[in-house]
């Protein structure tokens, strides 16, 4: 009997103990190494976030679309889908704006490579293009999804070092938020708590009718403190810009103007003629591509009081929107008209489909 209990009393020696701490811990990395290489290997592009997930939930409610406005929230402001839809002649649902606040182009070509087939066959895409998408110094406005498609060399160039080793693990981030969606939807506490990984959409009925310059100092901050279209996300942007194309988008870039006043804030700064390298740089671009580009300037909108149009710097207002809206409308009515552009036919979507992106925007 005494035999038997100080055998199951026996404990190893603390030596022996503190050599196995090691070994464990090299499973513990070696299961989590292991498990993110085989999502890397699963996914080795970013799939779309959960917000830009509702949004193209949303555009597909009733119909096909067959024209999508993306980008930036310029491109969301600037830019109504309803009103552009009734310009070209098209049933309600054909247009449909998908653009979101920070959008750039690794997002589009994300968006699209998980749910383009949810859309007509070789789309039109407006896809608003601003200065602060292709500078490495806007760094406030850079999206998870861009930093997930760099390599660490790349990411370390335009975040902090810390923020870019640990985003190394977005593609768990973005599974993670994928999986704890229906239990976010099921528990309203838990959503009001939860924040989107970009801010909620904006109507720009919603905007105020007149000018707000309130934040001139911080659009100079974030846009054009440090400015640089030379760097990581512009050559970034190219390589996309050719990936959508070759993915079968019939892109037209837009290119919007600003208020006037914004471009006299910067006037005698280092950031005036990079803002104009900017415009050349993209005009460059498309032309080398063939993409049409349809570049705007304040002039452009015609006999309008400008402080009526803008809801600030950058932004349209409902008003601003309608006029800039009927610009793009007639200019991509003659691009139809010469050819250069084809609208696709409309074609159902099948219910898999729908149901997949329902799914992921739940």
């Amino acid at each position: 009997m005494s035999e038997r209990s100080s055998t199951s009393s026996f404990k190893p020696p603390a030596s022996r103990r503190l050599r196995a701490w090691p070994t464990g811990l090299l499973g513990v990395v070696a299961i989590i190494a292991g498990t993110h290489l085989a999502m890397r290997l699963i996914w080795p592009e970013p799939f779309a976030n959960e917000f830009l997930c509702r949004r193209a939930a949303e555009a597909i409610k009733t119909v096909q679309p067959r024209i999508l406005i993306a980008g930036d929230s310029r491109a969301q402001l600037g830019l109504d889908d309803h009103r552009l839809g009734e310009r070209l002649g098209l049933r309600p649902g054909q247009v449909a704006n998908i653009s979101v606040p920070s959008g750039d182009s690794t997002m589009l070509l994300a968006a699209y490579r998980e749910f383009g087939h949810c859309f007509a066959p070789n789309p039109v895409v407006l896809f608003g293009v601003s200065f602060f998408s292709v500078s490495d110094g806007a760094s406030e406005t850079i999206m998870d999804e861009l930093l997930w498609s760099l390599p660490l060399r790349e990411r370390a160039k335009i975040v902090r070092p810390a923020e870019a080793v640990a985003d190394v693990f977005l593609p768990e981030k973005f599974l993670w938020l994928r999986l704890m969606a229906p239990v976010r939807e099921r528990f309203p506490t838990h959503v009001a708590k939860y924040k989107p990984p970009i801010p909620a959409f904006v109507n720009v009925r919603n905007s105020p009718a007149v000018l707000n310059l309130r934040n001139i100092e911080r659009v100079k901050e974030i846009w054009f403190s440090r400015p640089n279209i030379d760097g990581v996300r512009w050559s970034k942007f190219v390589l996309d810009m050719r990936s959508l194309r070759d993915e079968g988008i019939q892109l037209v870039i837009v290119d919007q103007p600003y208020h006037p006043r914004l471009l006299r804030e910067i006037a005698n700064t280092p950031a005036a003629p990079i803002e104009r390298r900017f415009h050349e740089k993209l005009a460059g671009l498309c032309a080398e591509l063939r993409i049409p580009l349809l570049r705007y300037e304040a002039a452009d909108l015609g006999d309008v009081d400008l402080d009526a149009i803008f809801m600030d710097l950058t932004h349209f207002n409902e008003a601003g929107a309608a006029v800039m809206t009927d610009l793009v409308a007639a200019d991509l009515s003659r691009l139809i008209a010469a050819g250069q552009v084809r609208l696709p036919e409309p074609a159902s979507p099948t219910h898999r489909g729908l149901d997949a992106v329902a799914q992921a925007g739940n």
